[in-house]
């Protein structure tokens, strides 16, 4: 699963990163991009303590999975994003 993460997280951070976002939006857009990297990082880490680190090593490296500060800044920007009135489809809060 945590492969699966890591694969996603960085196919989406590929492909949002070709795309060219409305100047009203670009800052917030590059945060986003940003996170999803970063994001990357997370999951390889956790995939890494769950085949060679202990239970407790993986344990923690999921709760860094899931509550790490690029998710908050990627909601942060995902909000911003919504309410200058455009859609994100699935990534909205």
């Amino acid at each position: 699963m945590a492969s699966e993460f890591e694969r996603v997280y960085r196919h989406l951070a590929a492909r949002l990163g070709l795309l060219i976002p409305p100047k009203e939006i670009a800052a917030d857009y590059k945060v986003m991009v940003a996170s999803f990297r970063d994001e990357v990082g997370y999951a390889a880490a956790w995939r890494d303590a769950a085949l060679h680190g202990t239970a407790q090593e993986a344990a923690k490296a999921s709760m860094r999975l899931d509550f790490n500060p690029a998710i908050t800044r990627a909601q942060a920007a995902a909000a911003r994003i919504t309410a200058k009135g455009y859609d994100l489809g699935v990534f909205s809060a």
